[in-house]
């Protein structure tokens, strides 16, 4: 409510566009946190539990508290494509960037999903292969994005004659003859 009256409506429009499909990514997020990893990296912790030979400690802090760290990471970690085509957008990347950096994006994904998940691979790249995934998706978009750029700009004209009023015409053989 702050931001809005000062923006433009075509500016509305955009912001609209991102938050609403951020929204949509995030949401993607959180459910494939809570459908497919969730319940992958419960029965990983209680493997190991089992393997070790102990019993497990869980009280409903603990558990609340990794629940919560696996979903909201992937919630966050699903912003990924909205921070990339924003970039995008702003000119900052081109679609041919991220084609030539992609093995150390995906490296950096790898390391990303160490930092938002538990400490545990499975869940690390189970968030790592649908991000990997999503910037593929990014890689595409802006590549189609561009070509519609460049076909819908104008291709530039030439340069006008520069006034030559007020300036003598270089001499030439003819007149250094005479």
């Amino acid at each position: 409510s702050f931001i809005m009256p000062g923006i433009k409506d075509s500016e509305r429009k955009v912001f609209q566009r991102v938050s609403g499909f951020a929204g949509v990514l995030f949401i993607a997020g959180v459910l494939l946190g809570y459908k497919v990893t969730l319940p992958v990296a419960m029965k990983v912790m209680w493997g190991f539990t089992e393997k070790l030979g102990g019993e497990a400690i869980w009280n409903y802090q603990k558990f609340v508290g990794f629940t919560l760290q696996v979903l909201l990471g992937f919630g966050v970690a699903f912003q990924l494509p909205i921070v990339i085509i924003l970039l995008g957008k702003l000119g900052l990347l081109s679609s041919r960037q991220l084609h030539e950096k992609r093995r150390h994006v995906i490296v950096g994904l790898f390391i990303l999903s160490m930092l938002l998940t538990p400490p545990d691979v499975t869940t690390q790249v189970l968030m790592a292969v649908p991000l990997i995934l999503l910037y593929e998706f990014c890689i595409w978009f802006l590549y189609f994005t561009e070509g519609k750029k460049k076909d819908t700009q104008p291709e530039e004209e030439p340069p006008a004659p520069k006034d030559t009023e007020g300036v003598e015409p270089p001499e030439t053989k003819e007149s250094t003859e005479e």
